[in-house]
């Protein structure tokens, strides 16, 4: 009788790949490869790799639904207010998007120079 033996990635790996499906423009895969890595290693970190997959993709509302969440759980990287902000710029609600940078501003002041800032203003 031949045994299987059960071969599961780690998330590490698993972020590696999501990490080349993104540069490659593989989004689908990137997305399914991130929400599996989720699975195995739940930070405030991950999830932001997940919401900005989905900001990528155009799913905004998820995409918020997520930084909602992280910012709900104390202590949220500055970065999420950042991703609040292109998102309510993709759905192209400026008022909220100008007032998500705002806060972003108001955390890390030096983000100013930043490009991907500069970009939105």
């Amino acid at each position: 009788m031949s045994k299987v033996v059960p071969f599961e990635r780690g998330s590490e790996y698993l972020l590696h790949r999501v990490r080349i499906n993104r540069r490659a423009g593989r989004l689908l895969d990137a997305l399914a490869l991130q929400r599996r890595a989720l699975e195995q290693e739940d930070t405030p970190a991950c999830r932001m790799d997940l919401a900005q997959i989905l900001c990528q993709m155009g799913c905004y509302e998820e995409s918020n639904r997520i930084l909602a969440g992280i910012l709900g759980m104390g202590d949220p990287p500055n970065d999420c207010y950042f991703g609040l902000c292109c998102n309510y710029m993709g759905m192209g609600q400026h008022e909220l998007a100008y007032r998500s940078m705002v806060q972003f501003l108001s955390q890390d002041p030096s983000a100013t120079g930043r490009p991907e800032v500069s970009r939105i203003f």
